[in-house]
């Protein structure tokens, strides 16, 4: 059966796409995975680490200025291993 026959695929939900046709389609989806993960993962730490929720009306200047450090303080969770590891090599 082919997709357009209604056929299912078990492990997703979505249609069986044709061999050929199939393995390009996983693989841009693949593709735009690994980018949204990159992409996405910055604000689930902020969200969750930092409880950053919700913006408030305190004016654009402080909530910019809020974000940028929240995003900085992000890039140094994310490295924190790398940078614990380079201080015990150099101290």
């Amino acid at each position: 059966m082919s997709a357009a026959l209604g056929e299912v695929h078990p492990a997703s939900g979505g249609p069986c796409w044709t061999p050929p046709l199939g393995r390009l389609i996983n693989q841009i989806e693949q593709a735009k995975a690994r980018i949204r993960a990159k992409v996405e993962h910055p604000f689930r730490v902020i969200e969750r680490q930092f409880g950053y929720l919700k913006t408030r009306y305190r004016g654009l200047a402080k909530n910019r200025a809020q974000i940028v450090t929240l995003f900085a303080l992000t890039n140094l969770f994310q490295a924190r291993r790398r940078l614990m590891l380079a201080g015990e090599v150099c101290p």
